[in-house]
Order: C-alpha cells, then structure tokens, then sequence
C-alpha cells in the first residue's frame, strides 16, 4: 500500500523564499526627534551684525591709562562738537566770569578794601558762588561721559539722568577736605610773613633770605597738590558715572589713580606746562580750545582706568 505524497516533500529541494534572520541591534538614538532640541544654540547668523550695521562692539578699558589716545580722542571730539565745547564753553566761561564780577561790583568794586573783603556778606556770596560751580560742573562732567559714549551729543546730554547729588556731595567733601590740607600747610607760612609787614629787617640780605624761605613754603604747597591731583582726580568721576556711591567712589578713585599714578603725575605735569606756555603765547585764545580738550582727556582716561565703554571707532 502506496503512502499519500507529501506536498511539502515535492518543495524539499527547491530554493526558500523566507528572509534570513539576523541578530538585531540596540536602536540609535536620534537627539534631533527630542523636544527642545536647539532650543540652546542661536540660529544661523544669530550675533552676527546685519547688513548696513557696523562690524564692531564697543571697546572696554583695561584698567590702564593711555594718555596719548586720550588726547588724540578728545581733540578730535572737540572739533566735531565744535557748537558744543567750544562755542558752548566760550559762553559758560563768560558767564561765570560775569558772575564773578558783578559780586566784586556788589561789594564795592576791585578797589573795596579789606573790611569788605572780609565782611561776612561778601564771604557769603563768594561762598555760594563756588557751590554754585561745583553744582554747575558736575553736569559738565555728564556731559563729557556721555561725550564719550556717543559721536555727537546735545545740550540734553549734559542733563539727562545725572547723577547730581551723591556726585556733588562727594565734590564738596573733597573741596573741604583739600583745603583744609593745604590750610594747614599755608598758616604757618603767613604767619612768619608777619615780621615783614609790622617791622623792618635788619638788612637786606635777611628778608631776601626770609622771602625766599617764604617762596620754598609755597613751592612746596604747590608740590604737594600737583603730588595729590592723580590719587584724587577720578574720584567724582567713578560716582558721576554710577560706578560707586560715596564712599564707594573715594576707594575706587583712589585705587585707580594709585595703579595708574606715573602715568597721571606725567599727564598733569605735561598738560599744565602745555597750558600755561599757550596761553601766553596766544594771549589766551588757546584756552577756548584747550580747556574742553582737557577735561575730555580726563573723561576718556577715568573710563580706560575703570575698564569701562570707550568710544567706538568713528566713521567717515
């Protein structure tokens, strides 16, 4: 008896169509499918300036004076402003000027005597006249940062968000204090000049010799500012500028003046003798120019000491 054929033994030869197995493999992950992702790198061109925008940031200080750029800075920055510091400050100089005058009128004039100069109404006036320069050059030194930060500026510039009373306050401590400093310093020096006034020397060569004692003290007076002037001349800057309160801005002044102190004794020294020989050359004319290229200079150079915003590049 014959066994039923087997279909599957008629296919035992020919070829399988089934797919080999193969060993699977752990997936790979995709971070790209997962959200958020990208969320923290900026897009294409993202910090990159747009076109017609310029290429550069605003320069930083370093913490160190460069004097010679800041002179090069300020003159230029003068005479791009010219209806600003030079027309602006030929007019502020007139008035104050005016001002100072129309007291010594008040009072009697050039020729009042010593009584008046010394009664308290005239000492009162004077005094309120300097507290009124103080307040006005506190905003004259806003206007010279702001000068700083921008290629023009305008009248509102020099009154925009000042930061007027710690900076004044801090002027006027540092005005009493120093006078009281070369005060002490002078007293002893008039005090010894009595003997001129109330007797006769014995000779000649004694008040030669007393007078040049006298002349030695006040050179010696001088020394002493013109040592001081670099410790002391960003103190108002730094609260001027928001960078300090107070006492904030004593500290800070000084510890930039002190790391900065060659540089700055060389400056002042250099810029008085320019200033002097000028306007004695020009009969003063110079002064129109000079004086606002100064404080400038000293704008730009607290800002290179306080490793703060320089000008930016100008263009053309």
């Amino acid at each position: 008896m014959s066994t039923p054929n087997d279909p599957s033994d008629d296919r035992a030869g020919e070829p399988s169509n089934e797919r080999p197995q193969y060993p699977s493999y752990p997936s790979t992950p995709h971070p790209e499918d997962t959200p958020g992702y990208g969320a923290g790198y900026a897009g294409y061109g993202a910090g990159q300036p747009m076109y017609g925008q310029p290429a550069y940031s605003q320069p930083q200080g370093t913490g160190k004076v460069q004097p010679l750029e800041a002179v090069s800075w300020a003159f230029g920055a003068v005479f791009r402003n010219w209806l600003v510091w030079i027309v602006g400050g030929l007019v502020l100089g007139i008035v104050i000027m005016a001002g100072s005058i129309l007291i010594e009128l008040a009072f009697g004039g050039l020729d009042a005597g010593a009584a008046v100069q010394t009664s308290l109404g005239y000492q009162g006036a004077q005094l309120i006249f300097g507290l009124a320069l103080a307040a006005l050059m506190i905003f004259v030194y806003h206007g010279a940062l702001r000068q700083v930060d921008k290629a023009k500026i305008g009248l509102g510039d020099f009154t925009d968000n000042v930061n007027f009373g710690p900076a004044f306050g801090l002027s006027i401590l540092l005005q009493i204090a120093t006078s009281v400093l070369f005060a002490a310093l002078a007293v002893p020096l008039f005090l010894a000049a009595n003997p001129i006034g109330e007797s006769q020397m014995s000779s000649t060569d004694e008040s030669l010799a007393f007078l040049g004692g006298l002349f030695a003290g006040i050179a010696l007076i001088m020394l002493i500012a013109v040592l001081i002037a670099p410790l002391t001349m960003f103190m108002v800057w730094f609260v001027i500028d928001r960078r300090a309160g107070l006492g904030g801005g004593i500290s800070q002044g000084f510890r930039a003046g002190l790391r900065n102190y060659g540089r700055l004794l060389a400056f002042n020294i250099v810029a008085g003798l320019v200033v002097v020989v000028s306007a004695i050359v020009t009969f003063g004319l110079a002064l129109i120019v000079l004086t606002p290229a100064l404080l400038l200079m000293q704008a730009m150079m607290f800002r290179q000491a306080a490793a703060g915003p320089l000008p930016a590049p100008v263009t053309r």
